[in-house]
């Protein structure tokens, strides 16, 4: 792993990279129960990152760009059998992380664009972003902290991974997408001293 900061102003810049192999693990490798049963000989797995991080603690913005390749990728497909990806997956990452306030209102946003460069291996979406819009104040004397507040997360449509429950495991699948979708959530809480209360609603 490597990171070079360079600070001009209010900004950081950070030009980062890494790169690492792994072996594949003993579940992908040779495996043996009532439902399933392979042996294989995976080669290794490689993972090179290369981005730059960009930081205002200012405006408390927080920037992240990615380059991502992975070679010899292992997956579970379809038919619930692990596979080494014969081609290399390229993914490309944009994130942003902003905090906004005024007074006694907060806005939070986390936002993330994935692009597939190359490969089939892996199924991401296009954009990925949740934002938090609250209330927090401090009541009776400051002895009371509360927070009322909402959640919206939104993320366009992919295909959804299926998951293995004899191996707890996800697989790609093509049988079913998701996404363009808001989910949002109310929720409300309070802590005095040691005692904290939270409550939600979730939408599913």
């Amino acid at each position: 792993n490597a990171e070079i900061p360079v600070v001009l102003k209010d900004w950081q810049f950070g030009p980062k990279a890494r790169f690492g192999l792994t072996e594949p693990g003993w579940k992908y490798q040779n495996y043996s129960s009532n439902n399933f049963n392979w042996s294989n000989a995976f080669g290794k797995q490689s993972n090179l990152s290369v981005g730059l991080h960009v930081a205002n603690e200012k405006w408390r913005t927080n920037i992240d760009f990615d380059y991502q390749v992975l070679g010899n990728y292992i997956y579970f497909d379809t038919s619930w059998l692990p596979q080494q990806a014969g081609d290399v997956q390229q993914l490309i990452n944009l994130k942003l992380d902003q905090k906004l306030n005024w007074r006694w209102i907060h806005f939070d946003v986390n936002g993330k664009l994935s692009y597939l460069l190359s490969g089939d291996a892996i199924s991401v979406p296009l954009f990925n972003g949740r934002a938090s819009l609250y209330y927090e104040n401090r009541l009776f004397k400051r002895r009371l902290k509360l927070q009322v507040g909402m959640d919206v997360w939104f993320f366009t449509e992919f295909e959804a991974y299926g998951y293995i429950p004899a191996l707890a495991e996800f697989n790609r699948s093509s049988e079913k997408k998701i996404g363009n979708y808001p989910y949002l959530d109310a929720w409300i809480s309070f802590r005095r001293k040691k005692l904290s209360f939270f409550f939600m609603v979730k939408h599913w």
